[in-house]
């Protein structure tokens, strides 16, 4: 029993090098380094960036609006 409590510490320490969920070695998924997770609503109008935000960091939210910005990425562009 006094393992598992050891084994649970063990545990968090690679966790945190990870960075968590949100990866702040990645630059967080909620992409701080894009400029904010609220970004991803507007991914369309930040079709310029290239969507860096789901391209990098995969932003499992951005990924389903990925297609979407694709799409308007090009129109974007355009104008």
């Amino acid at each position: 029993m006094t393992a598992n409590g050891h084994n649970k510490r063990t545990c968090k320490q690679p966790s945190a090098s990870v960075g968590g969920s949100q990866s702040s070695t990645v630059g967080g998924s909620k992409s701080s380094q894009v400029g904010g997770s609220q970004s991803s609503k507007k991914a369309s109008n930040n079709a310029s960036f290239g969507g860096s935000k789901s391209s990098k960091v995969g932003g499992s939210q951005s990924s389903k609006k990925a297609s979407q910005s694709a799409s308007a990425k090009g129109k974007q562009v355009k104008k």
